[in-house]
This record gives C-alpha cells, sequence and structure tokens, in this order.
C-alpha cells in the first residue's frame, strides 16, 4: 500500500488544462503524477512534419539523459523550415539509476503521447522519478512559473509547521554548484528530526536553468507549499519541493 491512500480528499490547486493523473506517490516505485497539456501551442496533424520533429526529439532525450546524468536538452526540425522546431528536456532525479532514469522517461513519453496530450505540440509530464517536456516554442533556461501542481495529505497538523518550515530553509541552504550542476546530484535530499517528528525533504530544479533562475525557483515553490502537512509536494515547469516523513530518496 502506497504512504498517500488513493481514496483520500486531496488538496490540489492547478491551471485550467492541467490533466491529473489519479495515481499515488510511492515509496519504492516510480508513478506518473501529473501532466500539463498546453492550450497556448495548439495541436499538429498526425504524419505531419511537427510529429516527426517531436518523435526524433523525445527519443533523442531518452536515449542520451540516462547516460549525462540523468539530464538532457535538445531541439529538432524536420523539414526546411523553424516552424516545424520542436524543443525539449529530460530531467531525472539525482537518486536514480541510469536504467530507472530511462524507463521512466519511456512511460512518460508513452503516457504523454497516447493518453494524455496526444497531438499537442506542447506538454509537461511529472512522474516521481522524471520530468519530460517539450515545446514549438524555445523554453530551455527560462524560468517556467507558469505551470505549477500542488499536492498534500488532507490531514492538517499545526505541529508540523516549524519543523517543515526549519527542513525547508536547511534545503536552500545546502544548494551549491554542485547541487545544481554535477555529477547526477540535482537532488537535495535532508533528514531532519525535531520533538519526535521526522522529515526528509528533496529541491531540485531543471539543468537548463542558470543558478540564479533555479534558486529563484525553489525559492517561489517552498513560499506556496504546504507546511502543514504530514508530506507535501510542489511541482512547477522548472523545479521542484518534496517533503515527506519516510525516507523516499534511493540510497
Amino acid at each position: 500500500m502506497s504512504y498517500y491512500n488513493i481514496n483520500l480528499l486531496l488538496t490540489i490547486i492547478l491551471a485550467p488544462s492541467l490533466v491529473l493523473i489519479p495515481i499515488v506517490f510511492s515509496k519504492s516505485q516510480d508513478s506518473e503524477i501529473a501532466c500539463f497539456c498546453s492550450d497556448t501551442s495548439g495541436s499538429y496533424y498526425p504524419h505531419s512534419n511537427y510529429e516527426q520533429s517531436l518523435t526524433y526529439l523525445v527519443d533523442n532525450l531518452c536515449a542520451n539523459a540516462p547516460i549525462n546524468n540523468g539530464f538532457h536538452k535538445a531541439n529538432w526540425s524536420e523539414g526546411d523550415t523553424d516552424t516545424n522546431r520542436a524543443y525539449g528536456l529530460a530531467n531525472c532525479r539525482g537518486d536514480v539509476s541510469n536504467e530507472d532514469c530511462k524507463a521512466c522517461l519511456v512511460n512518460a513519453t508513452i503516457s504523454v503521447n497516447n493518453n494524455t496530450c496526444p497531438y499537442r505540440k506542447g506538454a509537461i509530464i511529472w512522474r516521481d522519478y522524471c520530468q519530460l517536456k517539450y515545446s514549438d516554442v524555445d523554453f530551455l533556461g527560462i524560468y517556467d512559473e507558469a505551470v505549477d501542481y500542488k499536492y498534500s495529505r488532507e490531514n492538517e497538523r499545526s505541529t508540523y509547521i516549524l519543523p517543515v518550515s526549519n527542513l525547508l530553509s536547511n534545503l536552500m541552504n545546502n544548494i551549491d554548484e554542485n547541487t545544481l550542476f554535477g555529477h547526477r546530484s540535482t537532488t537535495v535530499e535532508i533528514g531532519y528530526h525535531y520533538d519526535n517528528i521526522y522529515l526528509y525533504g528533496m529541491v531540485q530544479c531543471t539543468r537548463d536553468l542558470s543558478r540564479g533562475n533555479c534558486t529563484r525557483c525553489l525559492r517561489d515553490a517552498i513560499k506556496e507549499i504546504s507546511t502543514d502537512r504530514v508530506g507535501a509536494i510542489l511541482l512547477y515547469g522548472s523545479c521542484n519541493v518534496r517533503y515527506e516523513t519516510y525516507k523516499f530518496i534511493n540510497n
């Protein structure tokens, strides 16, 4: 049984075009969290040049991210003009293996293309182990706060506000250059114990961001995440923050 009960009432804040996948977090397995289908980019026709661009792009991301420290960005254009160019990135959690990273990205691709955002030119899919993002607009290096997803346990615990706030502060204080850009280390995890409350937290940015934009993204996310719950996650297009009462990072 997952830590989160699928029958629980969830607290969710989302954009109108955010498609939620009702799959809960798991302590040990990769699962789908949410998917955003862009309304601004529009749709493409089957067998079009853009579809070919997107197919080559996603194949490139899935092949190269696992062997490049869990991150890869690319763009691809099929045809003679840039109107068919697709931009994308793949970002895996820093603690997952190459095999789990690739499996996560493959599953993300299958889901977003076949089930949640078919024929959409732009989309973001978040899974427990990875994030896949693509668009016909060049977003690489740009801080994306327009897309967000907030998930937390139903039960409120006022006694958690102080320890969770301290945990999140510690996470921000432990971000350094190696954390942001080092070898498969875009994930920071800290265990925190306060008055018999054990907490574990994680922050992560997509590695196309500058240090300044990463820090800004995480600070904004931390301001928005619930601090009075027994576990919560906040996802932006460019970063994410999560804390739990169990150790969810792989050793």
